[in-house]
């Protein structure tokens, strides 16, 4: 697949970009694996859904206050 991609030059940035891109999530793994050897894969994998659901409220939060301000900001 990457030799068909790299024929043509245009993707070789978008290659490079997905090759980071996973070498981050084994190192990332890898780090969880460390930090938290007790835990299983699948307890892991909760920790990560946990952080992305909180991440998510966080910006709910944010574009609420972002809306409050606006419409002070407006009145």
């Amino acid at each position: 697949m990457k030799k068909f991609l790299l024929q043509d030059p245009s993707n070789t940035k978008w290659v490079n970009a997905q090759e980071a891109r996973a070498k981050t999530n084994i190192m990332n793994a890898q780090i969880r694996i460390l930090a938290y050897p007790k835990l299983s894969r699948k307890s892991r994998a909760t920790m990560d859904i946990e952080a992305a659901e909180a991440r998510i409220k966080q910006q709910q939060i944010h574009r609420v206050c972002h809306g409050i301000i606006l419409s002070m900001i407006e009145t």
